[in-house]
């Protein structure tokens, strides 16, 4: 090892700064598993010390922080239904409204709910958000009707929803999974879950 070099055991929280340059960390995770090894025991870093960067980064990553815990609260208010779920309340409740929020393309071409109107949320060629979003589902729904929301794979119907509250809406649905479902190790949809995936009644251009 150089002369320069030094060698040190600190815990996880010790040290928030970050080491000086070229030492290397022994750390210990809780439980003992700190490398991913199921033996347990203490993982060897050498770290280049502490970026320049860093004291501007802390501010920002407390910011997104709060932001994010604010975003989990938000989604709290909002119902969320697996795709059967979604279809069964469907069928016991005609006066909701199904709405697709996902891209025109998306809609026509890789296919959508049977009964699902479109109001996209987003859509190409820049994918920005629709400002008329709102303003559009207010004229397939009034108000005081459940809007049910779907789009590819639970995440666009999210936002979706949490603008209709904000504008008033009172009784909002997210259909988990969306019309695709996540992308499975083939990086391909539709083979894990969604409203395509079981079976549900769906129809394309």
């Amino acid at each position: 090892m150089p002369a320069s070099a030094s060698t040190f055991s600190t815990p996880m929280c010790a040290n928030p700064r970050g080491p000086p340059p070229e030492r290397t960390i022994a750390r210990r995770g809780a439980g003992g598993i700190a490398d991913g090894s199921a033996r347990g025991g203490s993982a060897t870093y050498a770290v280049s010390g502490p970026s320049p960067h860093a004291a501007r980064a802390r501010p920002a990553m407390r910011a997104a922080l709060r932001s994010a815990a604010s975003a989990v609260l938000r989604f709290r208010g909002m119902k969320h239904l697996k795709p059967k779920e979604a279809n069964e309340f469907l069928q016991k409740n005609p006066q909701a409204v199904f709405v697709d929020c996902r891209s025109e393309m998306e809609y026509l071409f890789v296919g959508h709910p049977v009964g699902a109107q479109h109001v996209a949320w987003n859509d190409g060629p820049d994918w920005e958000i629709n400002p008329h979003f709102v303003g559009q589902v207010k004229k397939v729904a009034s108000m005081n009707r459940p809007i049910v929301l779907i789009c590819r794979s639970g995440h666009r119907s999210v936002d979706a929803g949490l603008a209709l509250e904000q504008a008033g809406f009172k009784e909002v649905y997210n259909v988990l999974e969306g019309f695709e479902g996540p992308l499975d190790d083939d990086h391909h949809r539709g083979t894990i879950s969604g409203w395509r995936r079981e079976g549900l009644p769906w129809e394309q251009l």
